[in-house]
């Protein structure tokens, strides 16, 4: 297994070649983030049908934070994380917009906000989700989390559940706590 410095060097090293055009380093990119696309599609509540589609927002994103990638803020594996994690969110708001009925107007600036909001850091997150899934999460536990991290808020994920919103505080605490341990364990 390579070490965390070589497999960043590689990453930035492809990072550089798809800025040149380069469509075979690209597909390298994509084996590297591969498992981080699928796991973080399998985050959201949507229907199965629509899984290949939320994956592929996933690459497009990859393919456009190699693209846009400065290299002076963060590690490319987090930059790039959030840009997967904030275009899948707006396909499942746009996709429960159209089938919910509901109107979802996001900007930029509040999935930036999100992103900030994080405790753990997204190779962490990365890391933990692909090796464990949820990290011994409930069923129920990990439901009300896809939802939350699909966009939803706690009174719409009480009602989506037909639960009470404090319930629902209670269940993305424990969630928190448990994927706060497993991390620091």
């Amino acid at each position: 297994m390579q070490t965390n410095s070589k497999a960043n060097k590689e990453i930035n090293s492809l990072v550089l070649a798809v800025k040149n055009n380069d469509t075979a380093s690209f597909i390298k990119l994509l084996g590297h983030f591969s498992r981080t696309i699928s796991v973080l599609s399998n985050s959201f509540s949507l229907p199965s049908s629509e899984h290949e589609d939320l994956c592929q927002e996933g690459r497009m994103a990859l393919y456009r934070a190699a693209l846009s990638y400065d290299g002076k803020s963060a590690q490319f594996s987090t930059y790039a994380i959030t840009c997967m994690t904030n275009a899948m969110i707006t396909f499942a708001k746009k996709y429960a917009a159209q089938n919910m009925g509901k109107a979802y107007d996001v900007t930029p600036e509040e999935y930036e906000s999100k992103a900030g909001q994080s405790v753990i850091s997204a190779i962490e997150l990365d890391e933990l989700l692909a090796k464990d899934g949820f990290a011994g999460l409930s069923e129920y536990e990990r439901r009300v989390m896809s939802l939350k991290l699909t966009g939803y808020k706690v009174g719409e994920i009480a009602k989506k559940l037909e639960k009470m919103p404090k319930s629902i505080e209670n269940t993305l605490f424990r969630a928190r706590q448990k994927l706060k341990k497993h991390i620091d364990g």
